[in-house]
């Protein structure tokens, strides 16, 4: 229960810090009130993962062998966008600097999210 907890608030810090990088070079394109919205978010898009992700991806199965599993990126890509929507007082602009935004988010949580899986490793 730990390793959950201190996986979701590194995610939520790494979420923040990727917002306010965002908001520096793309003022405008993601606006959040408060300082728990990340940790909000991070909490839907986990939900999202863990129980409506994996029916999405059963019936994308025949479209991801086509494209060689790039769909996977846009299936991703959709659950954050649908995260940050759903989640109140989360505000994306429109295209094409909403996209832009969310694309880079979707990057940079990546990349936060593998640092987190090497840090916090499961069973310790």
């Amino acid at each position: 229960m730990r390793q959950i907890l201190l996986r979701w608030l590194l995610n939520a810090l790494g979420l923040w810090v990727i917002l306010g990088i965002l908001g520096f070079f793309l003022p405008g394109s993601i606006r959040y009130s408060g300082i728990f919205t990340p940790l909000i978010v991070i909490l839907v898009l986990g939900l999202l993962n863990a129980f409506i992700r994996p029916i999405f991806k059963m019936f994308a199965l025949p479209l991801n062998c086509l494209t060689l599993g790039l769909f996977g990126i846009v299936i991703n890509l959709f659950f954050f966008w649908l995260a940050f929507r759903v989640t109140p007082g989360f505000e994306i602009e429109g295209p094409p600097r909403g996209v832009i935004a969310i694309l880079i988010a979707y990057a940079g949580m990546t990349v936060v999210s593998g640092i987190v899986n090497l840090v916090v490793r499961k069973g310790d």
